[in-house]
């Protein structure tokens, strides 16, 4: 898709923006409004042909439009906000699928990047759309995903786990869209030049090398190489991948930076970077929990980490984000699916009762409604082997429960 002209800022603002609809976009034909994703990047100009299969899958998956496109037909919800039901019925939106395309997406370009190809950027683009259309229907989903898949390898994983986390955090700092862009890309790709060694890492359980040290410090420089080459020219996502190694201290790498010459996008990326490889298991250590890795982070803020940012993404973050695994003064297992009004009491899916065993129906519970109800212990999901559907967990599998329906009339 070669129409990346941006539209201006002061038109995005005029009308809210509803997903594309499947009937509106037929190969071969043009298409009858223009088409954005949720970092007013435009994808298809109003009239322009669509001309594959994949480049509708990829509108439909990423794409939305004005809601004056078509304001007579779009359905509203109880508060006035344009619904986020597919108008179609064509496509229907699950969260954790999407989390898997962009793995495999991000995998694809790794693949191409091993084999010296530096036709990886439209792929990559596409990639970053579709993440931020998750986000933007479904932040908690997103969060769950980011925080429990383990489908791939961290080489895979953390890139877009960081991304997530970024991009919520880059939203929540009111950053603009073209930034949050750089901050997603930056998050996918500032690894790009370590591929071989990052996969070597994540396996070794003894100190670095000296040669290891040394690729480490020269990767950021040799990413933003790589991403040069295959015809980036985004400077804030260049940037930000040069210097989100850097600390506010100085203690970072590659320059050595401190606080007042460090980009905002970098500083987002860092926190971003650094939070998820606390919470993600290593051949060397285990995770940390979730409340001692953002505990560590406040700590840190203002000296290594920007302050201000870290207090966003506690907030954003809540001490149980959507994927915690939690044990209720009840007795009961459950899983964190929702932020609630309060960090402390967020929105869980039962998992197990107090006996151990196995909840047959789905069952919901929010904290904020349900007094003397609280959450206990907080267990890493390496230690708690549980296992349940996230689509039935977050609410995108409907089929199950009619299953379970039938079932018990029968």
């Amino acid at each position: 898709m070669n129409d990346n002209a941006r539209h201006s800022s002061e038109e995005v603002a005029t009308d809210p923006f509803v997903p594309v609809r499947g009937r509106d976009l037929v190969v071969g034909r043009p298409v009858p409004y223009s088409i954005y994703d949720t970092y007013d990047r435009l994808l298809l100009r109003s009239g322009r042909i669509l001309k594959s299969d994949a480049q509708r899958q990829m509108l439909l998956e990423a794409g939305r439009t004005r809601a004056a496109s078509f304001r007579d037909e779009v359905v509203v919800t109880g508060d006035g906000s344009p619904s986020w039901e597919n108008h179609s019925g064509e496509l229907k939106f699950d969260p954790f699928v999407s989390f898997y395309h962009c793995a495999t997406s991000l995998r694809k370009v790794h693949h191409a990047i091993d084999l010296g190809r530096r036709d990886f950027l439209p792929r990559l683009e596409g990639m970053i759309s579709q993440l931020g259309n998750l986000i933007d229907r479904d932040a908690d989903a997103a969060l769950a995903a980011a925080h429990i898949n383990r489908e791939f390898p961290n080489l895979v994983l953390h890139p877009i786990r960081k991304a997530v986390v970024a991009d919520l955090l880059a939203r929540s700092a009111s950053l603009d869209g073209g930034q949050r862009r750089a901050v997603v890309g930056a998050s996918l790709t500032g690894n790009l030049s370590m591929l071989a060694l990052q996969e070597q890492l994540d396996q070794q359980e003894g100190a670095l090398s000296d040669d290891q040290r040394r690729e480490i410090h020269g990767h950021p420089e040799r990413s933003v190489a790589v991403l040069a080459a295959a015809g980036l020219e985004d400077q804030q996502w260049l940037r930000a991948v040069r210097e989100h190694h850097e600390r506010m201290d100085g203690s970072g790498y590659p320059q050595g930076l401190t606080q007042g010459q460090i980009g905002t996008e970098a500083a987002v990326v860092m926190l971003a970077d650094v939070y998820m490889a606390m919470v993600t298991p290593r051949a060397h250590r285990p995770a940390h929990v979730i409340r001692d890795a953002l505990r560590e982070l406040y700590e840190d803020a203002g000296r290594r980490f920007d302050a201000t940012l870290t207090r966003l993404l506690i907030r954003e973050l809540g001490i149980f984000p959507p994927g915690t695994l939690v044990g209720l003064n009840t007795g009961e297992t459950a899983v964190v699916t929702r932020r609630g009004p309060s960090s402390m009491a967020p929105q869980v899916f039962l998992l197990r009762r107090p006996d151990g065993s196995i909840f047959i129906r789905p069952r919901f519970r929010a904290l904020a409604e349900e007094e003397g109800v609280e959450i206990r212990s907080v267990y890493r999901q390496e230690e708690l082997r549980v296992l349940y559907s996230p689509h039935m967990a977050w609410g995108y599998d409907d089929e199950w429960g009619e299953a379970v329906d039938r079932a018990e009339r029968g």
